[in-house]
């Protein structure tokens, strides 16, 4: 589901939102329309339910509805090997909508032990590194976001990957541009170094506190500075 070319803010007034102005908007009808006529009435539900429409309407929310619309199929056992296949071209393309809903599938897809039990689990990986340099904020935050999810979908796997993981992780760290990057990176290695022994990560420990010090001093200045503006 491509997301809009944003060409005019008239096209995003509130009374044009699901207009010629949102392909979006098309896509998402269709496939709505689609899970309710083969049958999948509650699962449509349960996506209403859960605002997974409305989140993939929104340009800047798409990103998360993909995320919850894979992880309502995957509970429902819809996503195939297929599927997944079919996606993969998107990782590469030019456009960068189609790179943003491609990376957040496969991210919310890491969550998953399908992607081990399909031997899927290296391509994705070695997509989302590629991801996690990608220039746009929304790619880059989504391949560090799935390279967190492994934590759930292959737990076993975290310790063999650990210096793939920790080095593109702390790299990620170092993202000037985007916030939502650093934020996606430090929840990330939440996780991942809770899978971890202090063995496991002493060579990669200084850099990571630093990072981590940095950041937050720098949230903090930030936030000194607001206040005294404010005064």
């Amino acid at each position: 589901m491509p997301l809009p070319v944003i060409r005019s803010r008239r096209l995003f007034r509130k009374d044009r939102q699901h207009t010629e102005g949102n392909p979006c908007w098309f896509s998402v009808q269709a496939l709505e329309s689609l899970l309710f006529k083969v049958g999948n009435e509650r699962l449509v539900r349960v996506l209403g339910k859960q605002k997974a429409w409305i989140l993939l309407e929104n340009p800047q929310t798409h990103h998360e509805g993909v995320c919850l619309l894979v992880s309502v199929l995957l509970r429902s056992g819809l996503v195939t090997p297929e599927i997944i296949q079919s996606l993969l071209p998107w990782v590469n393309s030019p456009m960068e909508n189609f790179r943003v809903t491609s990376t957040a599938f496969l991210a919310q897809l890491m969550s998953d032990p399908m992607l081990r039990e399909k031997k899927l689990l290296k391509i994705v990986l070695r997509i989302l590194e590629e991801r996690s340099q990608d220039r746009n904020s929304i790619v880059r935050q989504m391949a560090v976001r799935g390279l967190g999810n492994i934590v759930d979908g292959a737990p076993v796997k975290v310790k063999k990957h650990k210096k793939f993981l920790l080095d593109i992780l702390i790299k990620a760290l170092h993202d000037t541009l985007s916030s939502e990057v650093i934020g996606e990176s430090m929840k990330a290695l939440a996780k991942v170094l809770k899978e971890l022994k202090e063995k496991d990560i002493s060579s990669s420990f200084k850099e990571l506190t630093q990072q981590i010090q940095t950041f937050f001093g720098d949230v903090c200045e930030q936030n000194s500075q607001i206040q005294f503006n404010r005064s």
